[in-house]
């Protein structure tokens, strides 16, 4: 075997031979794979954006659990302040929409469930004046305190016509507000919560409200639970006295009709009316008024005369008054001094409280009670069991219904003349009757702003018929203007602060303070 075969023979021995001494690795083990820290350029650019993207993930989660848990807090704070007094703050510079601690009171006590009622949509109210959305405010601020017993509520009259059904539909306006309690109802109108003034006598603008006031005084009234039983006797009469029996009503007098010359006055009513009588009664009507008012001797009655202001010939029931030391002169009473009140629509006389028994309301000289020009004066034929009420200056007097061109005014004048008086029947126990000189003084167009003529005999017939009605007379009346609805300057500047200055900053702050915790961590 010549060399150059022996050449592969030998090369192949020591390559065996290398092989032996090289160390094995068992069969079933595989090769090591590399170490992490020789990744190929492809890894080394896709594992730091996996973690940008966590990032971003948790950023956005954590956003989106902020942003929902401000609005869930912000639709409960909302809905808790929309059913609870004091929750909400009244930052207008005036405190317009706060209410006052009578009124926390009076619906603190409240146990009955009344409901206020705007006749027109909320939007439609509160765009009428600053005042009319301030009492859109009172009225949810006071359901808000009433925990749960007044509620508000809006009826758009224009398209629920069939609203006004239970009422008179000339009576009802887009305007007004009703306060019920079961059957009992008032209706505030813009005259009834407003006062105006007359500017230069071309139109009125309102220069305060009274609305907190009437609102709860309409509660109260309606909400009381002594219900007075009142009978109008209209068989001898011709004047209208739906008005008077809708203020009957509307201050919770269950109010029916009779006819006294046929039946007897209804043994459990509490006040009999009549009302602009045009005829004489019978002697038997007569005697039925008597037998009303000694009730079997336990009197407790009330018999409200308004007289008709004519020369109308009625014996019967002059001699039933005089019984009892009261009269109606025959004339016109009349008043010298500067007694006239007068605006746009009405025409009459300022009259003053007497001294007397009833302890009634302290009349504004600024909203006196006005008598009717018409209207007969009320005599007294002795002090024992007899009071005026309301009387005239002491410059006043009575023209006679017979008086001709040569009398004298001046030469009449017997001063403090009585419009409304009263006489009491009874010993212990007392019946009264009330003689009211015309049956225009409870007229509509004497119930306005600038007279008090309402909320006086709304008082008086409460205390004859011992109606015991609290009444929330010593809320102020409020003055406002479009600036004091918002928010006065002051508490403008420190929320200005706050929401452009105080809060940036400390989300900035929140958000550096992070970022220096991440970089040295």
């Amino acid at each position: 075997m010549n060399e150059e075969e022996k050449m592969p023979i030998d090369e192949a021995v020591n390559e065996e031979e290398e092989l032996n001494e090289a160390p094995r690795e068992p069969e079933t083990e595989q090769a090591p794979e590399k170490p992490e820290t020789e990744q190929t350029p492809e890894n080394k650019t896709s594992k730091p954006m996996s973690r940008k993207r966590k990032h971003g993930i948790i950023s956005l989660i954590t956003t989106v659990i902020v942003v929902a848990a401000v609005v869930l807090v912000n639709i409960i704070a909302s809905a808790i302040s929309s059913k609870n007094y004091g929750l909400t703050a009244d930052l207008t510079k005036l405190r317009s929409f706060e209410l006052t601690e009578t009124t926390q009171g009076v619906m603190s006590r409240l146990d009955k469930k009344v409901t206020i009622s705007f006749m027109s949509d909320r939007s439609s109210y509160i765009s009428l004046d600053s005042y009319c959305k301030q009492t859109v405010f009172i009225a949810e601020e006071m359901a808000k305190c009433s925990k749960g017993t007044l509620s508000v509520e809006y009826v758009d009259l224009v398209r629920n016509p069939s609203y006004a059904d239970d009422f008179d539909r000339n009576e009802l306006n887009t305007t007004d507000i009703i306060v019920s309690c079961g059957e009992n109802k008032q209706i505030l109108t813009v005259s009834d919560i407003f006062n105006f003034e007359d500017y230069s006598g071309s139109y009125k603008y309102i220069v305060s409200s009274s609305a907190e006031r009437k609102l709860n005084n309409a509660v109260l009234a309606v909400s009381n639970d002594m219900v007075i039983k009142a009978v109008l006797l209209t068989d001898n009469t011709d004047a209208d006295y739906s008005y008077f029996k809708r203020m009957l009503t509307y201050n919770g007098y269950d109010v029916s009709e009779t006819a006294l010359n046929k039946e007897d006055i209804p043994a459990d009513a509490d006040m009999a009316v009549l009302f602009a009588p045009s005829a004489d009664y019978s002697e038997d009507a007569v005697r039925r008024l008597e037998s009303f008012l000694c009730n079997g001797g336990k009197y407790g009655k009330t018999l409200l005369f308004a007289a008709n202001p004519t020369d109308v010939s009625t014996p019967n029931l002059d001699s039933f008054l005089e019984k009892y030391n009261i009269y109606f002169g025959m004339g016109y009473a009349y008043d010298t001094g500067e007694k006239i009140f007068m605006n746009d629509s009405l025409t009459g006389v300022s009259a003053s409280q007497a001294e007397s028994t009833i302890p009634v309301i302290d009349i504004d000289d600024s909203k006196p009670v006005v008598i009717p020009i018409k209207t007969r004066p009320v005599g007294f034929d002795s002090d024992e069991g007899t009071s005026p009420l309301l009387v005239y200056s002491e410059k006043s007097g009575m023209v006679p219904f017979s008086a001709g061109e040569d009398w004298d005014p001046e030469g009449s004048v017997v001063g403090n003349v009585c419009v409304l008086g009263m006489a009491d029947v009874g010993s212990e126990e007392k019946s009264y009757i009330l003689a009211a000189g015309s049956y225009t003084m409870f007229d509509r167009s004497f119930a306005v702003p600038e007279t008090s003529d309402k909320l006086y005999y709304t008082y008086v017939l409460d205390w004859v018929n011992d109606r015991e009605i609290e009444r929330a007379d010593d809320i102020p009346d409020k003055v406002i203007s479009k600036y004091d609805i918002d928010i006065d300057k002051q508490t403008a500047v420190n929320l200005g602060f706050i929401v452009y200055a105080l809060i940036p900053l400390l989300i900035l702050g929140t958000g550096f303070t992070v970022y220096l915790m991440r970089k040295n961590r």
